[in-house]
């Protein structure tokens, strides 16, 4: 396998803070876990509703749209004939078209090969700038609470090179 590039990106610690909530957003809508989203959209405000409960209103359609596949008894066009030439809505999607490939509640494990790479790759690189970011929040002489899995190091999940992190300054 040929080298990869390599690349040096200088931030802030907010900076960096921004990137991990990114990668983890990422990684979490690649793998369904839709349930951890909306909390972080909760500071936004869209037309007038918080982004929290904007999310609780159209999550399960943005779930059934990512997370589906055209229903193999009616075609997809969302009701059915009987044998009589009567249309009636399928009771297989109800009427939508699509089903679900996901429970209402379930969602794919991070390293499950129905998830793409690019979804561990943000893993990864939430999880080494989480890492970092919970060592260099600690107070010196604070002992890290090793219950908190932040303090573990990270694991490489993706096919990428470990990806490295360190504070300067």
């Amino acid at each position: 396998m040929p080298r990869a590039e390599r690349y040096t990106l200088t931030v802030t610690a907010e900076q960096a803070r921004v990137l991990q909530k990114a990668c983890e957003l990422l990684a979490r809508l690649h793998i369904g876990q839709f349930d951890e989203i909306g909390p972080a959209v909760n500071a936004f405000e869209i037309g007038g509703r918080t982004g929290h409960e904007h999310y609780r209103e159209t999550a399960t359609e943005l779930r059934q749209a990512i997370f589906s596949k055209p229903c193999e008894r009616c075609g997809g066009k969302g009701s059915c004939t009987s044998d009589e030439g009567f249309r009636f809505p399928c009771g297989f999607c109800n009427g939508g078209g699509r089903r679900p490939i996901l429970s209402p509640t379930g969602s794919y494990g991070i390293a499950s090969e129905e998830v793409p790479d690019e979804a561990r790759v943000c893993w990864d690189l939430y999880s080494l700038i989480r890492h970092r970011l919970a060592w260099d929040g600690l107070e010196e002489g604070e002992k890290p609470n090793r219950m908190l899995v932040c303090y573990d190091d990270p694991t490489r999940l993706s096919k990428e090179p470990q990806a490295k992190i360190e504070r300067n300054g």
